[in-house]
């Protein structure tokens, strides 16, 4: 299933899948849209295609990697996911993005609206620099904010 969960969203999953067929990952990606329309979904499913060997391009669901992602529990994946994210979440992500692992390390930031301006400020040149096959994906409703 992987990507295929993610439904009416063609054009945004399409659009991954093309950067999933070249391997040219941007340091960072983000997610506009309105709560429930499935970007946290799309992020996660983008995961699991980045790190899972059968299906490269779509996850497969039923490998180690899909499945550790799947239970949040792989070490390539920090989500962070509150109603407030402050610089110790930003500082953990950091840390943890410069330990060894194979394949890619994907950092979700749910809702990243919500981090304060310690944290946007931490995050900033974490973002523009990241370490080698680091992908951070930010979600918002909107980017006024």
């Amino acid at each position: 299933m992987g990507l295929d969960k993610v439904l009416g969203q063609d054009r945004a999953i399409n659009y991954l899948r093309k950067l999933l067929e070249r391997r040219a990952l941007p340091s960072t990606l983000i997610f506009v849209g309105e709560k429930g329309v499935g970007k946290k979904l799309a992020a996660v499913e983008f995961a699991k295609a980045l790190n899972c060997k059968v299906d490269p391009l779509n996850g497969c669901d039923t490998c180690k990697s899909c499945i550790a992602i799947e239970n949040r529990v792989h070490p390539n994946l920090k989500i962070v996911d509150k109603e407030t994210i402050g610089i110790d979440d930003i500082r953990d992500i950091i840390d943890n993005s410069y330990v060894p692992y194979e394949g890619y390390k994907v950092n979700i930031f749910v809702d990243v609206e919500n981090a304060t301006i310690q944290a946007f400020n931490s995050m900033l040149k974490f973002l523009e620099e990241p370490p080698k096959n680091t992908l951070n994906i930010l979600t918002c409703e909107n980017l006024e904010n």
